[in-house]
């Protein structure tokens, strides 16, 4: 029998390991969760919800399109598509899809930057079947041949689509004009001219391309997995055992980490005027911060989110719609990667507010300079983490299979393993430095900022447009004076102050 590691117990049936501690869950949650690890070091949450009427299995990657190699760029997302066409215990192409369809369910899986994640729901009493069938995937893929030329045509007729799509555009713009030796410049999805290599009339050598990447990179003990069900914790950890156990452990070591900014912050304030495809208009402000992914239980970038999102009395948006200049203002923590963390400002502009894009960020950049002072008397941390815990304390139940992918995802996270559904919010604590960190980044000499519009006919923009190389998004950068800092009249400035602290908030929902 294995020797007891720090944190875990071995099963009675001496199968697996059992973390020992106790997971953090809402009050109002009556499933029961257990966390268990199979000797290829694959870990599981199982959770057992005997009311479901659907089970489902998440299992992430741990793996993104950072990591894609530089001369086939798209492969992990290829990897993705190929890993469904047949396993050697179902050789069938369809099997897998069509089990679940016949069972009610569906099936999905998403590439991003840092991971893939793949998962799957059916009706309850059908996930026995299901996860014989998905489990397959990660221990014995065929990447059958015949498959390869259909699912390049896939993946470029998905591309095709993006083509079109603003977010996305705008997306890998902002990829594409980082630094070109920083993995976030990668372009993720791939297309036909990447993913083709070799003969193009058979595709073996992107088949073989794929096949070298799921064996350098798919590894038991980078992956992780959730699965939910209306068994007992018992039944689901012998399901997870028997069909999860088979994943070979490659010993690849921690998941890759990018520590560098995606681009320098050292030449002063970047302005690039973008053109969309749709009559819009966006104004998008992004800074380099450091790495949050180890701070969650301080949570130094949703407290400055919060202050600069807020929408009531002395908020930038209140100022900028009141104006007639933006119809919407979001703030929030962007990770680009494993390691590389922004903070982001996006504001959806009027026509009026294009025009006067200059008077927007010297709004912003003011109300940044207010920041520090909420630091003094920190209630707004303290309102945010009192409504975090109310809102943690009385979720509601999420589909099963939005659950299993959400978990799974953070188990690849940095959380505590009692901490991967509530994500630490029992224990946050207000920390002045790590916030201090975040202010000093968001400066007007560090900001990268893309004004966006369908057309700039009406304003003095330079006409030497440039093309992104992936969506042909063009866009022409120009320089930003600091000028624009003390365009804000002095009523203006006495429109812009922090929020006052809430009197309605509750102790609790009881």
């Amino acid at each position: 029998m294995a020797t007891e590691a720090s944190g875990w117990h071995r099963s009675e049936d001496d199968q697996y390991w059992q973390f020992s501690g106790q997971i953090e869950i809402p009050d109002v949650d009556s499933r029961q969760y257990g966390l268990i690890k199979l000797e290829n070091q694959l870990e599981v949450l199982l959770v057992s919800d005997p009311e479901a009427d659907q089970a489902a299995v998440s299992l992430d990657v741990g793996i993104g399109h950072m990591s894609d190699p530089d001369d086939m760029p798209g492969l992990a997302h290829f990897c993705e598509h190929l890993s469904f066409m047949g396993t050697k215990d179902f050789p069938v192409e369809n099997e897998y899809k069509n089990y679940i369809r016949k069972h009610g369910g569906a099936t999905n899986a998403s590439t991003s930057s840092k991971t893939t994640t793949y998962h799957f729901k059916v009706q309850a009493p059908f996930l026995e079947g299901g996860i014989k069938r998905f489990s397959a995937f990660f221990h014995s893929p065929l990447f059958s041949s015949s498959c390869v030329l259909r699912e390049v045509n896939a993946v470029d007729s998905e591309n095709s689509k993006n083509q079109q799509m603003d977010s996305r555009r705008l997306y890998q713009l902002w990829k594409s004009l980082s630094d070109a030796h920083h993995p976030w410049n990668k372009f993720g999805c791939g297309n036909k001219d990447t993913l083709l290599k070799g003969n193009i009339e058979d595709g073996s050598e992107s088949r073989q391309r794929v096949m070298d990447w799921w064996q350098n990179h798919y590894c038991a003990s980078r992956m992780k997995v959730t699965v939910v069900g209306t068994e007992s914790l018992k039944v689901l950890g012998d399901l997870a055992y028997q069909n999860f156990s088979k994943v070979p452990n490659r010993s690849l070591g921690p998941l890759p980490v990018t520590k560098l900014p995606p681009w320098s912050t050292s030449s002063g304030p970047d302005l690039w005027f973008v053109k969309t495809v749709k009559d819009t208009q966006r104004l998008e402000i992004s800074f380099p911060i450091p790495d949050q992914d180890s701070l969650y239980e301080h949570k130094p970038s949703s407290y400055i989110s919060h202050l600069v999102g807020h929408e009531g009395p002395g908020s930038i948006f209140n100022l900028l719609h009141e104006q007639g200049l933006a119809t919407t203002l979001s703030c929030g923590l962007h990770s680009a990667g494993r390691g590389v963390s922004l903070m982001d400002i996006d504001i959806t502009l009027t026509k009026l507010g294009l025009g006067q894009y200059e008077k927007v960020l010297s709004a912003i950049f003011h109300y940044i300079t207010l920041l520090p002072s909420a630091l003094e008397e920190p209630y707004h941390f303290e309102e945010l983490r009192k409504m975090a815990q109310i809102s943690f304390a009385n979720a509601e139940k999420y589909a099963p299979d939005a659950y299993a992918k959400t978990i799974s995802q953070s188990m690849n996270g940095l959380y505590k393993r009692d901490h991967l559904i509530s994500r630490g919010v029992k224990s946050w604590t207000f920390n002045r430095a790590h916030i201090e960190d975040i202010i000093r980044c968001m400066t007007f000499d560090k900001a990268r900022i893309f004004v966006a519009a369908k057309s700039f006919d009406s304003m003095n923009v330079q006409s030497n447009w440039e093309k992104e190389k992936w969506y042909g998004t063009e866009y022409t950068k120009q320089s930003l004076n600091r000028d624009i800092l003390s365009i804000l009249t002095p009523e203006d400035h006495a429109l812009l102050y922090l929020p006052e602290r809430n009197p309605l908030l509750p102790e609790s929902l009881d």
